[in-house]
């Protein structure tokens, strides 16, 4: 944060945590158990305990991330705002099988090809107007 503000002090600047990529219940992602999962799966050959530490896992950087903005966020010189994705995008989790209901691509299963990932585990169209909604909401920056 201190290099921002040094090459651009004028500069507003929108941290933007991570969404959620992995619901809440992880028993709603499918998961047969086999190495290959099925074409159905939405994130990958992750089990449903692997989804439920991959989960707390990003619940944690997004309070690291959250706790790294509070502390220069007070400083009336930095214009810097914290946009948190990760509770809008619930419910809108890989495991959503409408696009429209889904902001997040889900991971293809089983992976054949560097191709099948371009997407896999970001935002979607959906996501990412959603994302822009909530960065323009934090702009501008007041002290």
């Amino acid at each position: 944060m201190l290099e921002i503000h040094k090459r651009a002090p004028h500069a507003e600047v929108a941290v933007v945590g991570y969404p959620a990529a992995i619901p809440q219940d992880e028993t709603k992602c499918r998961y047969d158990g086999s190495p290959i999962p099925l074409l159905s799966n939405q994130l990958g050959p992750m089990n449903h305990a692997d989804l439920a530490w991959l989960r707390g896992k990003f619940e944690e950087f997004n309070v690291a991330i959250e706790g790294a903005v509070a502390d220069v966020a007070d400083d009336p010189a930095f214009k810097v705002a914290y946009v948190d994705t990760y509770d809008a995008f619930r419910g809108h989790e890989p495991s959503q099988l409408q696009t429209p209901n889904r902001w997040i691509w889900p991971i293809p299963a089983p992976i054949l090809s560097e191709h099948a990932l371009w997407g896999a585990a970001h935002p979607n169209g959906y996501g990412h107007d959603e994302m822009t909604k909530l960065v323009a909401a934090a702009l501008p920056i007041t002290e």
